[in-house]
């Protein structure tokens, strides 16, 4: 419990429900996957002829499903949380449920890893970045700056030949 107990948004009450309905022993899963799955927090994939079709998410525990989405609501309010700054991510090209969902999936993955390990929530294990990924984002950026400040530097330089035509004095 004290485990459950480490990730933001589970309380005692909501820790006891999750071990009480889930049994704490996750060698009944295969991975995080099908734990998510089992609670029916995994999205539908269905598309016939081209045609996207419903993506709700699939029937699973019902009892558990509620508990983790209710978990998932606390923690996207809490201050300071990785979960609280992807719901805002999320929100701003999903609806609000739809990323709560989408949140607590992760939690229930979260969830998953706590019980099978036996280790602590630790928040730094979320945000992963990798080292080459992200060279290339800033490089490509540094890109964008200078050929910005190359563009600007033009306009300004039209600017003032602009303006000095514009200062001299019309002789006849």
């Amino acid at each position: 419990m004290k485990l459950l107990k480490s990730i933001p948004g589970i309380s005692e009450i909501s820790a006891l429900i999750i071990i009480a309905e889930s049994g704490a022993e996750m060698k009944a899963f295969e991975n995080s996957g099908k734990f998510t799955g089992w609670i029916g927090l995994r999205p539908r994939n269905d598309e016939s002829a081209g045609k996207l079709k419903s993506t709700a998410t699939t029937k699973g525990n019902k009892y558990l499903r509620t508990i983790v989405v209710q978990v998932a609501w606390a923690a996207s309010r809490t201050k300071d949380s990785f979960f609280k700054e992807k719901f805002d991510r999320l929100c701003m090209r999903k609806p609000r449920k739809k990323a709560l969902i989408a949140i607590g999936r992760k939690i229930s993955v979260l969830i998953y890893n706590v019980l099978s390990r036996e280790a602590p929530y630790n928040p730094d294990f979320l945000k992963v970045c990798k080292k080459a990924t992200f060279q290339k984002l800033l490089e490509y950026h540094k890109k964008q700056i200078e050929k910005l400040e190359k563009s600007l530097s033009k306009t300004q330089e039209k600017r003032s030949v602009i303006f000095v035509v514009a200062q001299t004095p019309f002789t006849n």
